[in-house]
């Protein structure tokens, strides 16, 4: 339980307040023992954790263009996507988010430009395979993948999808 709340804290750190109060509903432990074994945790790790997430790499690539509220929410919502899909296995986070980038960028009728292939690496060419899976993803009509109940808390799922699905149809 404590790695996997350190691990949130890593990826979110807002969200892991809520971990701590239903140890305390449930009566399981204090908030000095959690706090004890993450310390533990920790030390036995010599503190070194280096976490390399879609979002964290999309929020660095996001520096690089033009900020646009629709734009950082379909990134978001696409790295979120990533995370809970096993067809992005064979991707790194850092080409995911470079892909979600780009599909957010088309949405407000931008493009992949050469200072983000030059700053991420990444051409169009690199990043269709995985902006395929996206668009499979989003487009699939017997998609196994239940969006509301999954992300719903965090966006609005139709709406979010309904611009997805129009960008990637083109």
């Amino acid at each position: 339980m404590c790695a996997l709340m350190i691990a949130g804290k890593l990826e979110e750190p807002a969200g892991t307040l809520g971990t701590y109060n239903l140890c305390q509903l449930c009566d399981l432990y204090s908030t000095r023992e959690i706090a004890n074994m993450e310390v533990d945790i920790l030390k036995a790790l010599k503190f070194e954790i280096l976490v390399a997430s879609a979002t964290g790499f999309s929020d660095y690539i996001q520096r690089a263009i033009v900020d646009h509220e629709e734009t950082r929410q379909l990134i978001d919502f696409l790295c979120d996507l990533s995370l809970i899909s096993h067809h992005f296995l064979e991707f790194n986070t850092c080409q995911i988010a470079a892909a979600a980038v780009w599909i957010s960028l088309c949405a407000i009728g931008l493009d992949w430009n050469e200072d983000l292939a030059i700053l991420t690496g990444y051409s169009r060419n690199d990043l269709s395979p995985c902006s395929v899976v996206f668009s499979d993803l989003v487009l699939s009509t017997d998609n196994p993948l239940d969006l509301r109940a999954t992300l719903n808390f965090r966006y609005p799922v139709d709406q979010t999808m309904a611009t997805l699905r129009t960008v990637l149809a083109r």
